[in-house]
Parts: structure tokens; C-alpha cells; sequence
């Protein structure tokens, strides 16, 4: 059982645009873009990445879990983003 990464893209409460990146315990990868378009409310996502038997179990998923990972609060790479 391999798993997706998947990055969702979600308007906030205050109309502005944010992200959300799940990890989803489903072997096809179109499927697992659905289960986080669903979990989300998107109309947009992105697959990321396989990620591996291994890691699926080391993060306690089990078949047709989802956990979210990360989104632009808790992104190292964006969260200390200034804007001009």
C-alpha cells in the first residue's frame, strides 16, 4: 500500500487564497486527489509525490486515511514570505 502527497488549494474565511498539503493512504493517485479535493472543499489540487509503504505506516496512516501535513501557516518556505 503506497500513499499520495497531495496539495490542495483553499480560499480562506477572508477570500484569500491559501494551500493545504495532505497525505492520503490511496494507491491511485487520481483517487487520492479527489479524497483531499473532498476533505478540503477545493476545486483544485496538485499530486505531489508517491510516498512509500514505509512511510504510510511510520505516520500510523492505514488504507484510505488522510492526514493534512502542512499549509501556508506552517510552511517554512512561505510562512516568512513578505509581500511589497
Amino acid at each position: 500500500m503506497a500513499g499520495w502527497m497531495v496539495t490542495v488549494a483553499v480560499v480562506r474565511e477572508n477570500d484569500e487564497l491559501g494551500h493545504e498539503m495532505y497525505a492520503v493512504a490511496i494507491d491511485d493517485p487520481a483517487q487520492a486527489a479527489q479524497f483531499a479535493l473532498k476533505v478540503a472543499n477545493s476545486d483544485a489540487a496538485v499530486v505531489d509525490g508517491e510516498i512509500d509503504e514505509a512511510s504510510i505506516k511510520s505516520i500510523g496512516l492505514k488504507p484510505g486515511d488522510l492526514m493534512k501535513v502542512l499549509d501556508e501557516t506552517s510552511d517554512p518556505l512561505t510562512s516568512n514570505m513578505r509581500r511589497h
